[in-house]
């Protein structure tokens, strides 16, 4: 009996058994501690296509091994910064690994499908699309004030005769940027796999800066469009505006593009002998005892119970409660506050610009604004004949800041923590009064306080 059960183990960890259960493994990972942090879109399937598209038949044997140790770096620096981004990656790269250890060769464009479907783009597409949104209505505010005098901007929307448009990060061009971003690698890696040819990382970084600025031409070019003659989003005509300017704009130079850089590529014969040697069973298991043990650490650690303490602070003039983990609610007479904690420089924080709207709460006239001389962002909240002005920014006892640069830094310093302070009232006036008394009474610095 005990023989019986030494060979089925010796199987088990046998070159043979692990080209199954090695990717069980993974995918018992990804199940358990990864389910909550994915997102079943249409990206993470285009995203599986474009990797597929770049791989190869024949291994490399000169960085064979390039992906497992990538992943075991990243397993380091998950358990140094135990957050989900970096173990989505770790496992990634893992699978990368197996697959090339297997079946064929993946190319740099499958690291780059992985970005770009990866949670952290999207929220970070929505978070930093911002600033790229305001550049776009005063870049098409320059292109109108040419031909006419009745054009005014206010922020991110853009007043026209009687009619008011939003550049709004769901709009059809902002919103397909990950689509289009991985549809160009889709296409990039089916032409160089159709022509034996591989692309050279150089060359990528290259076609991706060039698809970003179709998007933005395609972007300016359908907000022209939309503007000029008065399509209003309710309409049809608004979403194929959007999708013809994706197709004419972006599709198709990228595909031109994509053929002229696979046609300057020289075909590569590149040698079988990697895999005529035994894969290493001994840094294949080491990868799954290594993300088994940090996605067990992400678990643990990556969570809002640090902030517990911080619920029962007494908050003069408020009355305070629990909202969520991590966000503590405070309410006066004249206020709604939302203080929303960040767990570390790492975090993807609780930006009020998406958390309003998952409560169905529109948008309009975003902007920064200078308040009791902070600077900040502020917007104009509308549902159905309701109103609230709003205004948000990132701070702790000592600082307030619309950078998320700054106090990515300063926490990554060993600074004070930050949090998103979310302010709305029921008027302009009652806004800048509160959000002023905030600021000169630091009435939220205990809550910063070890």
């Amino acid at each position: 009996m005990l023989l019986k059960v030494t060979r089925q183990t010796s199987k088990i960890f046998s070159c043979k058994g692990s080209r199954f259960v090695f990717p069980c493994s993974l995918a018992l990972v990804t199940i358990f501690f990864l389910n909550n942090y994915l997102q079943g879109t249409a990206t993470v399937l285009l995203a599986g296509a474009a990797a597929v598209a770049s791989t190869t038949k024949k291994a490399r044997p000169v960085k064979r091994h390039r992906y497992a140790i990538t992943a075991l770096i990243l397993a380091a620096l998950t358990w140094l910064v135990p957050v989900s981004t970096l173990l989505y990656f770790a496992v990634t790269l893992t699978l990368f690994y197996w697959i090339e250890l297997y079946y064929a060769s993946v190319h740099f464009l499958g690291i780059v499908a992985l970005f770009f479907s990866s949670p952290a783009f999207q929220y970070a597409s929505g978070v930093f699309s911002f600033p790229i949104r305001l550049q776009l209505t005063k870049i098409v505010g320059s292109v109108f004030s040419m031909v006419t005098s009745g054009i005014k901007l206010n922020g991110n929307t853009i007043f026209y005769g009687d009619r008011e448009f939003a550049v709004d990060p769901a709009c059809m061009g902002l919103h397909m940027l990950s689509i289009s971003m991985l549809l160009g690698i889709f296409l990039l890696g089916l032409l160089q796999k159709k022509a034996g040819k591989r692309v050279n990382w150089k060359a990528v970084v290259l076609y991706l800066a060039c698809l970003f600025a179709f998007n933005l031409i395609a972007n300016v070019l359908r907000i022209i469009l939309l503007v000029q003659f008065a399509v209003l989003p309710e309409v049809a005509m608004h979403d194929i505006i959007g999708l013809l300017c994706l197709l004419l704009y972006v599709c198709l130079p990228a595909c031109m593009l994509a053929k002229a850089i696979v046609s300057k590529e020289v075909v590569r014969q590149e040698s079988n002998e990697a895999s005529l040697k035994k894969p290493s069973l001994i840094l294949q298991w080491m990868l799954i005892a290594a993300l088994l043990f940090v996605a067990q650490r992400v678990a643990t650690i990556d969570t809002y119970s640090q902030f517990n303490n911080k619920y029962t602070q007494v908050i003069r003039g408020y009355t305070s409660s629990v909202y969520a983990p991590g966000i503590l609610k405070l309410k006066s007479e004249q206020s709604l506050l939302y203080v929303k904690f960040i767990r570390g420089f790492y975090d993807t924080e609780h930006n009020p610009s998406m958390c309003w709207k998952g409560s169905g709460w529109t948008f309009k006239d975003l902007k920064k604004q200078s308040i009791g001389g902070q600077e900040m962002y502020t917007a104009v909240l509308t549902k159905n004949e309701d109103k609230l002005y709003t205004a948000w920014w990132y701070g702790n006892s000592n600082d307030a800041t619309t950078s998320q640069w700054q106090w990515r830094w300063n926490m990554l310093k060993g600074r004070e923590g930050y949090a998103v302070v979310n302010v709305t009232a029921a008027s302009e006036a009652a806004l800048q009064a509160e959000v002023q008394k905030l600021l000169v009474a630091k009435t939220l610095a205990s809550l910063f306080k070890d």
